[in-house]
């Protein structure tokens, strides 16, 4: 099942690069009790409203590359959770720019197959390029 969360998160991050809101639908579990954290943002509950934040996302017009760093994963009976440092490198008409962000994200098993059931990401103060999560 490790292979398959990282996989799964990988695609996630995709689908967050590429603004695909039907591969998003494809990760997200489609239900009442999903939960999503946007840096900065108020606690999202339920896909109808985690997917319409994430159309608001996409409609800026900014350019969004990701590279995942360090990621951990930890399965469980019925899931697992992988957490990383997400680098991103934010490209609008005026500047690009880099931010750090350290982000959980929690997968559990469906009769269809693993499905994302919570993303909380909080930005990291930090310009350091080789920033790592230290797991205690």
């Amino acid at each position: 099942m490790k292979n398959e969360l990282i996989k799964l998160n990988e695609e996630f991050y995709s689908a967050f690069e590429n603004l695909d809101i039907k591969k998003m639908e494809t990760i997200w579990s489609n239900d009442d009790n999903a939960v999503c954290i946007h840096p900065g943002w108020e606690i999202i509950i339920g896909w109808q409203k985690i997917k319409d934040s994430w159309q608001k996302i996409f409609a800026s017009d900014s350019l969004l590359k990701f590279t995942i760093r360090n990621p951990r994963v930890n399965v469980f009976e019925n899931g697992g959770v992988v957490t990383c440092v997400e680098e991103i490198f934010v490209s609008t008409r005026d500047r690009i720019s880099q931010t750090f962000v350290a982000s959980t994200n929690i997968f559990k098993e469906y009769d269809t197959g693993l499905k994302l059931v919570y993303h909380h990401s909080s930005p990291i103060n930090s310009s350091d390029r080789n920033i790592e999560l230290n797991y205690n």
